[in-house]
């Protein structure tokens, strides 16, 4: 029972967020946000997709790394995951974000 009405939760969620980027509001954030729902409803290629589209927007959203290499790994795509891992992992260098750097490497590490 309480997965179904998670699942409804989430579902509802990527509906709004959905609306809201039809209504074109923040295209970068909102294309995150809808990836995140739909790995929460385990729609992994589409969350691959909407993270894809995160960074062809903004080349610097480094979270959007860490989670499209996640996905990648989740789906079976171990050298994606590693690759887009790695390209975070240099972004964060540049940035001198250490802490995103550091997830990152933990990240591969855990593949």
């Amino acid at each position: 029972m309480y997965f179904g009405r998670m699942s409804n939760v989430h579902q509802d969620r990527l509906n709004r967020i959905l609306a809201m980027l039809n209504e074109g509001g923040d295209q970068t954030f909102l294309l995150f946000a809808a990836a995140k729902e739909y790995e929460a409803l385990g729609d992994i290629e589409a969350a691959i997709n909407h993270y894809h589209r995160v960074l062809t927007l903004d080349k610097s959203y480094i979270g959007a790394y860490y989670h499209l290499a996640a996905a990648y790994q989740q789906d079976g795509q171990p050298a994606r995951a590693t690759e887009t891992a790695h390209a975070g992992i240099l972004l964060a260098q540049s940035l001198g974000d250490s802490k995103n750097e550091s997830e990152l490497v933990q990240l591969v590490a855990s593949f």
